[in-house]
This record gives C-alpha cells, structure tokens and sequence, in this order.
C-alpha cells in the first residue's frame, strides 16, 4: 500500500486459485482508497497526540475551519526566507481575530485556522483569496466548535489536498465535505474500459486537426464546468458570443442537446478520461 513516507504494508488475496483481472483492477482501486484513508487515520491519532497543548485560535471563533497547503514546492527560490516573507504577507490578508497560522516556515505545509463569519459560513471565500495569493490548492476542512476538535480538522483537509492533488486538474479550493467525490474523480482512470468508452462518446470532436481538437474540448470543458454562457467565456478568456458561437458549432457536428442534463454527466466523465490519457501520454514522451 502507498503511504505518505513510502510503502506502507501490503494487502494480499487469499483464495483456491489466482486472482482474475476484474479482481486485480478491483483490488487495485479498494488498495489506493485504503491507503488513503490508513495515513488520514493515521494523521488523526499523531495530532491527538499533541491537542493537549494550549491552543491559539482566532478569537472571531467559533466556529473554525483549517486550511492546509504545500509550503515546501522544491522550486527554485524556495527557501527559509522566501517562505519567511511569504507567512508576512499571508497574514495581511486577513486579522487576527479572523485567521492565524500554524507552523513556521520549516513546516512541510502551511496551514491556518480561521474564524468564520456571517458572509463567510464555511470559510471557501477567504480560502479562495488564500489560494490566489499562494497560487496553489488549498484544502479547507468542515467547521468545527471546539478547540480539541482542531487536530481533526486539520487531518481533514490534509487528506482532501492530497485526493485534490492527484486530480489531473486540481480545484483552487478542494473541500472536505466533498471528499468522496475528489476521491471518486481520482479513481475514474482505473475504471477499465472508461478511456474507450469516453473517446467513443466523443469521437465527433476528437476528428481534425489538433488545435482545433483541442479548442472543441476546452469549450465543451467550460461549458460543462460553469452555471452559464458568461462564467464559461471568462474561464476561457473569451467573449461569450464567441461561446455560444463554439456551442452551435459542437451541437452541428455532434448532434448533441448541452442542455441535455442526461447527457453533461456523462460528457464530462469522458472529458475527464481523455484528459488524462494525453496528460499520461505527455509524461511518457517527456521520460
């Protein structure tokens, strides 16, 4: 089994006779899930360990939500100091009675509790304005009311950064209250035949040439990503006459109703697929 510090155990089968290929892919997907939830268990019992310790947390509490990020990026540029300055300027984005941080510079991750208010119930505003200044994910746990109740926390929204950071696209705030559908996403490239039936599905805007390929699924992307017309025009950086123009366009040449609410699931499962598949085949070229 995968753990955060390396291999962490093994699971075997047992049984008259070998496994079958539904078996291995079986197991292949309930090991990754178990490991996942082992090292957030895991993470519980050591942060258990140390809630006796007097806490410090935002006097605009409770309730609380944590926020955790990489602090450490292995970049060029990523020093104690730089990561020193970096914890200056975060805490000017919010007071103190609204937000501390935990750690120092050394720490692995950068995490923060913050209070929440009125206008902010569960904290995603704030955490969205943490991410763009980090320019990173951020995870954000469920909201808690009592200060022993923290260490939990936090090992709530570690586990949900990690599901969020195996995604092929990452979300700027990945919550733990909807972790199983991060951990879902995730496991999609194990389903064996998803990568088939997902260019199946999208066989009328896989044909041409590649720019234009390409311009057809991030639209379609968009479009099934936002609630309208001009939410996906301004992920895309475009004018929204100019999506509903590529809306006409792929409807042409597919046959296709976006609107159709029994058929965006499905669309953007096999985007999803396809995405991953050429993101795999760039790596592999690249080794």
């Amino acid at each position: 089994l995968p753990g955060a510090a390396g291999p962490a155990g093994s699971l075997a089968l047992l049984g008259e006779g070998p496994p079958t290929e539904l078996e291995r892919h079986t197991v292949d997907r309930i090991a990754a899930l178990l490991a996942l939830e082992l090292d957030r268990d895991d993470a519980v019992r050591r942060a258990r360990d140390t809630s006796g310790r007097a806490e410090t947390l935002p006097t605009g509490g409770p309730p609380w939500v944590v926020v955790v990020a990489r602090q450490r990026t292995g970049e060029p540029g990523d020093t104690s100091e730089s990561r020193e300055a970096m914890r200056r300027e975060l805490r000017r984005i919010a007071p103190a009675r609204r937000m501390t941080l935990r750690g120092d510079a050394e720490s692995l991750e950068l995490r923060a509790v913050l209070a929440l208010e009125d206008g902010d119930r569960d904290g995603i505003e704030l955490s969205r304005r943490i991410g763009a200044f980090l320019r990173r994910t951020v995870a954000v746990s469920r909201p808690f009311g009592q200060p022993g109740d923290r260490p939990a926390a936090e090992a709530d929204a570690r586990a949900t950064l990690e599901a969020a950071e195996a995604l092929t696209d990452s979300p700027a705030v990945a919550r733990a209250d909807r972790l199983p559908a991060i951990r879902l996403l995730g496991n999609l490239h194990n389903l064996p035949d998803g990568p088939r039936l997902a260019r199946s599905l999208l066989e009328p805007l896989l044909a041409g040439r590649p720019d234009v390929r390409a311009e057809h699924l991030a639209t379609l992307r968009a479009v099934l990503d936002h609630p309208g017309v001009a939410e996906a025009a301004a992920a895309l950086g475009v004018h929204r006459n100019t999506i509903a123009y590529r809306i006409r366009r792929i409807e042409a040449l597919t046959g296709w109703r976006l609107a159709d609410p029994d058929l965006r699931l499905p669309l953007l499962l096999a985007i999803r697929f396809v995405q991953t598949d050429q993101d795999r085949g760039k790596d592999r070229r690249q080794d």
